[in-house]
């Protein structure tokens, strides 16, 4: 009974976060099939160009902390802020975000479009900080188990201002568009800081800790901040590579195509962020049992919903790619996105149960072998097939991924149930 309630109370969490999610992410649609159709895909082209760029900054500016302060605060007492703890976060931030923006004009550097888009990077660069301390808010807050609170945070407030900034001002220049995006981030943080410090009320434990010292939050969050970047340069890296070959256009519907395979990922997401802390707590209890129990069930669950969204995609991929307006045509790119992002969600919270119970070592090699792939494909199919090639690059990095994944982590409960048994 109790095993139940435990697997009942998670899928209950996760589906009120999910609410969220989906509202957050509906709003983002929007937003993006509203610069579709009055940017056109030349101009939304540019932007999701100029964001990959911000995405890879945020990788750096990050630096992990956005996983390593789920584990360190659901170890800890979940009731109570460690001020330390975050104080000593935002400082690591601010160095990080300087390093981050000055990377990010290095990188810029090398694309053919760097002449005509630098001015347009330099006005959005600057929201780095902001949605860098925007993740930390969010990871402490999903360790201490306020699940909602977190998604409201990482998933709703943000497309909510965009939304009504561009839909206000009636935003059809990309300048403008990318200025509405800078002034969001800082509103946005502003609001998350006030309800952030209101949920702890007066739960905050100012006494000096060093269990949260830098070094400390360092030293969890540097083999993080890997897996975190590479995770983001397999979504970013192929957007890049397409506009140094190609043009805006067909990395305006590459990155439609992506934006509507990522539908999919709503239910993981919203999972992910409840059985984080869950799994730092029972791997670190001993229940391995248990938490086999959990994986298993979730893992099936998500299967069902893959197989779902698979058949949605292949069957209807040029009515989805319409939304987005005239010339959104490429429906052989969606496809095969959808084939690798199958993959990614049948094998469940994979990532996140190596990261929570100490084997980020072999996710971080298991990355890195899949990213070394995605770039050798991406050099050797995105000049002659443009997007079709990067989505089968992309597409054949994440199946690669996702199944050694899978079958490392059945080795992993085989191990530790035949050593508890002993």
């Amino acid at each position: 009974m109790k095993n139940f309630k435990s697997i009942k109370n998670i899928f209950k969490k996760s589906f009120f976060s999910l609410i969220l999610m989906v509202l957050g992410l509906a709003l983002g649609y929007f937003i993006n099939i509203y610069l579709g159709r009055t940017l056109g895909k030349d101009g939304i082209g540019v932007y999701y160009f100029i964001m990959s760029f911000i995405n890879i900054g945020l990788i750096f500016s990050k630096f992990g902390l956005n996983i390593s302060l789920i584990k360190i605060s659901a170890i800890g007492k979940k009731e109570i802020l460690d001020f330390k703890l975050l104080k000593n976060s935002i400082c690591i931030v601010l160095l990080t975000s300087l390093f981050s923006i000055i990377l990010i004009f290095l990188l810029f550097s090398f694309s053919r479009e760097n002449l005509s888009n630098f001015k347009l990077l330099k006005i959005v660069i600057l929201s780095i900080f902001p949605l860098t301390v925007l993740s930390i808010f969010s990871s402490i807050l999903i360790g201490g188990g306020k699940i909602l609170s977190a998604t409201l945070i990482q998933s709703l407030l943000f497309n909510l201002i965009f939304l009504i900034l561009i839909l206000y001002f009636k935003s059809d220049n990309i300048s403008n568009v990318l200025m509405f995006f800078l002034i969001s981030s800082y509103i946005v943080l502003v609001v998350a800081g006030y309800l952030f410090f209101k949920i702890f009320r007066k739960k905050i434990d100012y006494e000096n800790n060093t269990e949260v010292s830098i070094k400390k939050i360092l030293k969890t969050s540097y083999p993080l901040m890997f897996i975190s970047s590479i995770n983001i340069l397999l979504t970013s890296l192929d957007k890049i590579m397409l506009g140094i070959w190609h043009t805006s256009g067909v990395v305006g519907i590459y990155g439609a195509s992506q934006k509507l395979v990522a539908i999919s990922s709503m239910g993981l997401i919203a999972i992910n962020n409840v059985v984080a802390p869950i799994f730092a707590r029972e791997y670190s209890n001993g229940n391995i049992i248990e938490l086999k129990r959990i994986v298993k069930i979730i893992t099936i669950v998500m299967s069902l919903i893959a197989s779902l969204f698979l058949l949605i995609f292949l069957k209807f991929s040029q009515e989805l790619l319409n939304i987005f307006g005239r010339g959104f045509t490429g429906t052989n790119t969606l496809k095969i996105l959808s084939v690798g992002q199958f993959f990614v969600l049948a094998t469940g919270p994979m990532a996140y149960l190596l990261m929570m119970t100490g084997n980020d070592k072999f996710h971080r090699k298991n990355l890195i072998i899949s990213l070394i792939i995605n770039i050798l494909l991406n050099f050797i199919l995105i000049p002659k097939y443009a997007g079709e090639g990067a989505a089968i690059a992309t597409a054949i990095a994440l199946i690669i991924k996702n199944l050694l994944g899978f079958i490392y982590v059945k080795k992993i409960f085989k191990n530790e149930i035949e050593k508890k048994e002993s």
